[in-house]
């Protein structure tokens, strides 16, 4: 069974309110026990893609190694995103309270794992690994898993991320990565294989300006997976998660 421990409400309350580029981040931690997990759900852990090699090809990310008094604790960075590449160039904090706020939440609970759906190129990530917390990220997109890679190597804290290249949802289906704006890759969603052909979307380099249509990449496809699938890949008890994904 699930129960839920702490939804971190009351922290959240004591930090001023902002919402940065338009996303709401929300941390809430589940305390999970294993002890009888015998047909509670129906668990699909085949269908979670761990990557630990293969990893995909990606432009020169840029990287640099961030100060202390950014988020409290040093470590190297690495960006194929242009728009962070903006705040890290001039040691400007990018997520600046979330990342704290989560970095208080693994304060509470020190043998937490964090689980961090929507990772990017992992800037929550390496923030938890590198305070001894073991890391699960996910990604549907596999050059961000590519990079949190590269991050997590030159960190070495290779060894505490798990690295999953799969979509977040309901179901268990093909989907593909897909932009509301040409550029803006952290606003990647996922459209699904069953809607190719529906006039839903176009192939990614047709896409020039914005439209009702998503510029999708036709290319690259992932499985999704549900939360719980992912969560039956945590052995332990407490888990942290934050989530930061655009949806379907």
């Amino acid at each position: 069974k699930l129960i839920l421990l702490d939804s971190l409400l009351q922290e959240m309350l004591k930090v001023q309110r902002r919402i940065l580029l338009g996303i709401v981040t929300v941390f809430f931690t589940l305390q999970v026990y294993y002890s009888s997990k015998k047909n509670w759900i129906d668990f699909n852990i085949k269908n979670v893609n761990i990557v630990s090699d293969g990893f995909a090809e990606t432009k020169e990310p840029f990287c640099k190694l961030l100060p202390e008094r950014i988020y409290g604790i040093s470590f190297h960075l690495c960006t194929i995103d242009t728009w962070i590449e903006s705040y890290i160039k001039y040691d400007v904090p990018f997520d600046e309270h979330s990342v704290k706020l989560m970095q208080s939440s693994l304060g509470n609970y020190p043998r937490s794992v964090f689980l961090d759906i929507g990772s990017n190129m992992g800037i929550f990530s390496l923030a938890a690994a590198k305070r001894g917390h073991h890391v699960v990220a996910v990604d549907l997109v596999p050059q961000s898993i590519a990079v949190l890679h590269k991050n997590a190597v030159l960190n070495n804290i290779e060894d505490r991320i798990t690295l999953i290249n799969n979509a977040i949802s309901d179901d268990h289906e093909i989907y593909h990565p897909a932009l509301d704006w040409p550029g803006n890759d952290m606003a990647t969603r996922a459209v699904a294989e069953k809607d190719k052909n529906t006039g839903k979307w176009q192939p990614l380099p047709e896409r020039k300006q914005y439209s009702k249509r998503l510029a999708v990449d036709g290319n690259t496809s992932v499985k999704s997976v549900t939360l719980m699938d992912v969560l039956s890949t945590i052995q332990e008890a407490t888990v942290i998660i934050k989530i930061d994904i655009e949806g379907f």
